[in-house]
């Protein structure tokens, strides 16, 4: 399980291109094999490190709090 874990995290890579008539440079992601835990791991990962919603009152009144302790 943990290898067919690292083969998807590493089924996943990025490439740049150049706008031949700008110049613009931008990267375009591409699949190099299945990446079905990759896509996961990236879903969980943003899911926990959200900070908006009820994170982000949270977190506003905790550090207000601190600043009106402090005043």
């Amino acid at each position: 399980m943990v290898e067919l874990f690292a083969k998807h995290m590493t089924a996943d890579a990025k490439k740049l291109e150049e706008d031949e008539e700008t110049g613009a440079q931008s990267y375009r992601h591409i699949k190099t094999g299945e990446n079905h835990f990759s896509f996961a791991f990236t879903y969980v990962w943003m899911a926990t490190h959200d900070d908006s919603g009820f994170r982000a009152w949270r977190r506003y009144f905790r550090v207000r709090a601190k600043q009106l302790r402090r005043a």
